[in-house]
């Protein structure tokens, strides 16, 4: 019985996200990439909800000692994809 409250509460969570997603994507967005699993899934929304809407998502990294480039852009673009 838990784990189909579990998939339930997943359901509303995600349903919701999907909804802020496609009020933000009415005009171009900007998405923070991490090349985390978290931001993945908010540029692959960004990205999925701004074409239905035929505007932009952009993502944007940076660079810095702290935080240095780690991903190439090859491997942004297949995230993005699947």
């Amino acid at each position: 019985m838990e784990e189909h409250l579990a998939w339930r509460q997943f359901d509303i969570h995600k349903e919701k996200l999907i909804g802020i997603m496609e009020k933000l994507t009415k005009d171009n967005v900007l998405v923070a990439f991490s090349g985390g699993v978290d931001s993945s899934l908010l540029l692959r929304l960004a990205v999925e909800k701004s074409e239905a809407n035929g505007t932009k998502a952009v993502a944007v990294m940076a660079n810095t000692a702290m935080h240095p480039y780690i991903i190439e852009l090859d491997e942004l673009k297949a995230a993005v994809q699947l």
